[in-house]
């Protein structure tokens, strides 16, 4: 019983609305979405019956709006009805529209679109003589009803207008109301997709509804009471008041002493707009009223955040009005976080952008729900723009004392650079003659200046309108090697001191990668790479021409060394080994050249 209640009061609260002026109630009764075939060449024609509760207790006015979705108008009769508490009244509204004694089929328009209304111009029975409607569009705009009661097989536009909406006046609103419709003629289709009744006049005793919460702003999880106090003059008001959430709705309650509460823990986070309207007697008219209840989030806000490439970012997701919260709390990440990206079960957010994702715009999503049924959930998003980075690079050779040879000099940005400076340092003995050679065509100066015994700074300025940007090798650094002993070279760069860009500003994430010059005199190197599936991998560098033995350990000082590898070095000066496969914690290398081999 009460579900059936339930139902009826909620399609009034979304069909009806009701505007009061001047002491005048204008009620608008919605019917859409019917989509009801009218049968075609039947007289028995369809019925839509509506029982309307209404605030008007004297009409003094009634439209009503038709939609119809028709191939010929010309087929079409249709009358609105009401039966009232005493009396019973009608009015024509459609007769065959266009039906003349010269034209016995009436207009072949395709539809309606309109409202009835008694103070209309013109008579919607002779429509065309003052409307051209375009092919294939409904009619529309406002008309008189067409008001003739004659039988629609013999109506002519020339029959008097017997019947208008003025039948309706004077008496009150309620009651059951029915649209009829018939299509008369075969050969069309015609729908009734909708009609709506909007009635005017004098109503009942006003009330007005009150409404509170008993904690706004609240937090999740905790019990909300809301309040709905309604009065009238001369009387405490009875009935029913309907709390709504938005279009949910919540309960329907019973006046007690003019008041109905409604008590809810189950609120989500966010903004709600509750509504509290009283539905009204048989003597005093309903009432609305509106609250915005907000439940704040039990996450504290993010401000939107700048993170770097190649740098750790973590972000802590903090938990406050935890209150009404049942543990443990669950986080997660929402559709959409970049690559990379995760959190933990505390809520940490943690993040390295790599560099394809230099100079991106991401929207983060971290949303947390807790253990209660149904759980409380709700969401933190913010914004990380990951900055511009650049990234100089120096290449790697192999070289025999007493050359010259070179490296590339290359940079990656992701925004454009006109200037570049950075210092490398080159350790003494090794290397002499350094130079930049072989610049980019992009580039229109390149200097390279010694400032300390092993220090060097480079420069790089970019031709007018031609920015460096991407990955572009911008020289190449070459060198002498002197007679030292072979050795291992390290090139670092130890800073970028300088960059601009494009737009004069400058990158503050500048990432270097060093070089290294490989110089073979007599002596071989050897480089332990790292272990791939536990197997090791080796570069063996030195002259060729003589017979190399690796060897290997798992412990030092060695027991007893095994030969792992035996063999020559191709002219390139390198060798790469591998298949030792590890079986303790580590491993160690040698290398000798077999004995005679060597000058």
């Amino acid at each position: 019983m009460f579900d059936a209640a339930k139902a009826s009061l909620v399609a009034l609260l979304l069909l009806v609305s009701i505007l009061r002026v001047d002491g005048q109630i204008i009620e608008s009764h919605i019917f859409s979405g019917l989509n009801r075939n009218i049968p075609d060449g039947s007289a028995v024609g369809l019925s839509d019956v509506r029982s309307v509760t209404s605030a008007v207790v004297n009409v003094s006015s009634v439209q009503v709006k038709l939609y119809i979705a028709g191939q010929f108008n010309g087929d079409l009769y249709g009358y609105v009805r009401h039966v009232g508490a005493t009396c019973t009244n009608f009015c024509v509204l459609l007769n065959r529209p266009g039906r003349t004694a010269i034209n016995p089929f009436g207009y072949q328009d395709d539809g309606f679109d309109i409202t009835f209304d008694n103070g209309a111009e013109n008579d919607v029975h002779n429509y065309e003589l003052t409307a051209t409607v375009p092919v294939g569009l409904p009619l529309t705009g406002i008309w008189k009803p067409d008001g003739r009661a004659a039988d629609p097989a013999m109506v002519l536009d020339t029959d008097p207008c017997g019947t208008s909406l003025s039948s309706f006046t004077n008496g009150e609103a309620s009651g059951e109301w029915t649209l009829f419709l018939a299509d008369l003629n075969s050969g069309a289709t015609n729908v009734l997709l909708g009609w709506e009744l909007n009635l005017s006049g004098n109503g009942h005793n006003p009330t007005t509804i009150s409404l509170a919460s008993s904690a706004n702003p609240s937090e999740p999880g905790q019990p909300v009471l809301l309040t709905a106090s309604v009065s009238a003059d001369g009387t405490i008001p009875e009935g029913i008041v309907l709390f709504c959430d938005d279009l949910t709705v919540l309960s329907a309650v019973n006046l007690s002493g003019g008041q109905a509460e409604f008590m809810t823990s189950a609120l989500g986070v966010g903004s709600h707009t509750f509504t509290a309207c009283y539905m009204g007697t048989a003597d005093l008219c309903g009432s609305t009223n509106i609250l915005s209840q907000i439940v704040s989030s039990p996450l504290e806000p993010m401000a939107d955040q700048t993170a770097h490439v190649l740098m750790p970012f973590v972000l802590t997701n903090l938990v406050i009005n935890s209150n009404w919260l049942s543990q443990p709390l669950t986080f997660g990440l929402g559709d959409g976080a970049p690559d990379g990206a995760c959190v933990g079960t505390n809520g940490v957010f943690y993040w390295t952008p790599g560099k394809a994702q230099a100079r991106s715009t991401n929207i983060i999503d971290v949303w947390m729900t807790d253990s209660s049924l149904p759980p409380i959930s709700a969401t933190n998003t913010f914004v990380i723009t990951v900055d511009d980075y650049l990234e100089l690079a120096l290449g790697r050779t192999v070289m025999l004392v007493g050359q010259t040879s070179s490296v590339p000099v290359t940079v990656t940005s992701s925004v454009g650079l006109t200037n570049l400076e950075a210092l490398i340092q080159v350790p003494k003995g090794y290397l002499t003659s350094l130079a930049l050679t072989d610049w980019a065509p992009e580039t229109a100066n390149a200097t390279l200046q010694q400032k300390e015994s092993n220090v060097w700074q480079m420069n790089f300025v970019a031709s007018s309108g031609q920015p460096f940007q991407a990955t572009q090798q911008l020289a190449n650094l070459r060198f002498f090697a002197v007679t030292n002993g072979s050795a291992f070279v390290p090139l670092v760069i130890s800073e970028v001191t300088t960059n601009f860009t494009t737009n004069g500003d400058t990158v503050w994430r500048t990432l270097t990668d060093a070089g290294r010059v490989a110089v073979i005199e007599q002596q071989p190197l050897l480089e332990a790479l790292p272990m791939t599936n536990g197997s090791a991998s080796l570069t063996l560098f030195g002259v060729s021409g003589p017979t190399y033995d690796v060897l290997f350990s798992p412990v030092l000082p060695a027991i007893s060394w095994q030969l792992f590898w035996t063999g020559n070095i191709p002219g390139d000066l390198s060798k790469s080994i591998a298949g030792v496969t590890n079986t303790g914690p580590r491993i160690f290398f040698r290398v000798r050249a077999q004995a005679g081999d060597l000058p």
